[in-house]
Order: structure tokens, then C-alpha cells, then sequence
């Protein structure tokens, strides 16, 4: 049997403001694991020269907060942006299960508001089983 291999994009936020630090959106797969190839941060609106904002990309047990040494990626903004200006990281692949989440992370603030879009590349693990090692699965009729 084939599979397609498509890499989506997720797009986590329309609204992601970098003046403060902390987890600031995070995804999870639903019932198959997810390989993810990379993200985007994309700035959203024209500011001036501000402290530049890092953005770390990480994987985390789904409900719980990131932890640092979690960590995939890192994108660090220009200290000025310009609206619609895309900043990507192609990451070393890695499998997200579905009891686990991505988390988008601020780690270093702006020091004014910042306006961003948070985006995911991902592709689904077809070739595996659904819900690994998380429970049984069942199909439910109504």
C-alpha cells in the first residue's frame, strides 16, 4: 500500500504577541503521530527597532508546560520587522505521538508589542499505528 508523504502547514495563531515570555500556543496530533519538519514565524504588522524576540520551538507531554531542554529550534526576529516578513527553521525531524504537543515558546520578550503568526510544517505517520502506546483503540458507532 502507498501513502502520501505531503508535508501541511499548520497554522497555530493569527495573533501571537512576543512582549512576553512563556508557552504561547501548542499542538498536538489527534490519533496518528506527526512528523515535524519545521516552523514559521511571520511577523504581522511594521515596528520599530525593539528587543529582538526568540521564539524556541518544543516538545512537550500533552497538558503540561514546555521545559527548555525540550527544545528543537530556535528563531531569533530582527529588532525591526516589516509586515509579512517569514522566518523559517527547517528542524531535524522528529515524531510527535498523540499524547504529546509542540509547544511555541518566548523566550527572550520584545520590549514592545510584537505581533506575529506561528505556523507548523508537519506530515502524518501513516506507516503507523494510531494512538501509539497511549491506550486501546476503538471505533465507536452510534
Amino acid at each position: 500500500m502507498v501513502y502520501s508523504h505531503d508535508q501541511i502547514e499548520i497554522q497555530l495563531a493569527t495573533a501571537v504577541l512576543a512582549s512576553g515570555t512563556g508557552d504561547k500556543r501548542k499542538w498536538g496530533p489527534g490519533r496518528h503521530p506527526h512528523i515535524v519538519r519545521g516552523f514559521a514565524i511571520v511577523s504581522t504588522s511594521t515596528k520599530a527597532k525593539v528587543t529582538k524576540p526568540k521564539f524556541s520551538l518544543r516538545l512537550a507531554t500533552a497538558g503540561t508546560a514546555s521545559v527548555s531542554g525540550n527544545q528543537k529550534g530556535i528563531i531569533t526576529l530582527a529588532s525591526s520587522s516589516t509586515k509579512g516578513v517569514s522566518y523559517y527553521n527547517k528542524v531535524t525531524p522528529f515524531k510527535v505521538k498523540p499524547d504529546e504537543e509542540v509547544v511555541i515558546n518566548v523566550s527572550t520578550a520584545a520590549t514592545v508589542a510584537y505581533p506575529v503568526r506561528a505556523v507548523l510544517f508537519v506530515e502524518p505517520s501513516w506507516n503507523e499505528p494510531a494512538a501509539l502506546g497511549t491506550g486501546v483503540v476503538r471505533t465507536v458507532t452510534a
